[in-house]
């Protein structure tokens, strides 16, 4: 018996969506003579910006210790260690665009010169209808490449032998910035656009 004749083409496809929420990664940052010292500043300093971002209507479900850490600080100029630097990293999901610069104003306010905004990410809460449109545009990409590839070569295509989801589908268009204690509080919050990409396998039989 023959060997079946196949053709397999890939597909691709993307769906694009207005961010709707906020997604602030922060510092609280101290300097101390030793690390139990500056462990506690670090920790003074986030426990006042997550009073506040509570305080502001901030669910604590949307709010997410990520990282804690203490260097030593080595001054060049004398040749030895002088204190240690600590960092209290949290992750802030704000769930309005509209409440991003009033959240931004109470972190400034509790924490003063302690606070550090490492970045902005702005995202979808759900992007499931984007990952949907995303994949069938992406079948169809497949069933028009197999098309053009069949003509091309003066072959017919059979049915669909084998259908994959590649699953690659993820978000971009991703908006980052710093700041630091000197930046504007009310700045304005631009959405733009996250897009969403997907990707499929078609394997097709050749008809005789």
């Amino acid at each position: 018996m023959a060997k079946q004749r196949t053709l397999v083409v890939v597909g691709t496809g993307t769906a694009t969506g207005v961010p709707d929420q906020c997604v602030l990664h922060i510092s609280l940052n101290g300097i101390g003579a030793t690390p139990a010292e500056t462990l506690d500043i670090c920790s003074a300093a986030a426990s006042g910006a997550i009073s506040a971002m509570v305080g502001a209507g901030i669910s604590r479900d949307d709010i997410r210790t990520v990282n804690v850490s203490v260097q030593d600080y080595f001054d060049q100029a004398q040749q030895r260690v002088t204190s240690r630097v600590g960092s209290y990293q949290l992750e802030v999901i704000v769930r309005s665009l509209d409440r991003v610069s009033q959240t931004l104003a109470v972190l400034f306010e509790a924490a003063g010169t302690a606070l550090q905004i490492r970045s902005l990410q702005l995202s979808m809460r759900d992007t499931q209808p984007l990952r949907r449109a995303a994949r069938r545009e992406a079948v169809r990409d497949a069933q028009e490449r197999a098309q053009d590839l069949a003509e091309a070569a003066g072959l017919r295509l059979g049915e669909i032998i084998v259908l994959e989801d590649n699953d690659r589908s993820g978000s971009q268009g991703v908006r980052a910035m710093a700041a630091s204690r000197n930046a504007e509080v009310s700045m304005p919050v631009e959405p733009g656009q996250v897009s969403v990409s997907a990707s499929v396998t078609i394997t097709y039989a050749i008809a005789d």
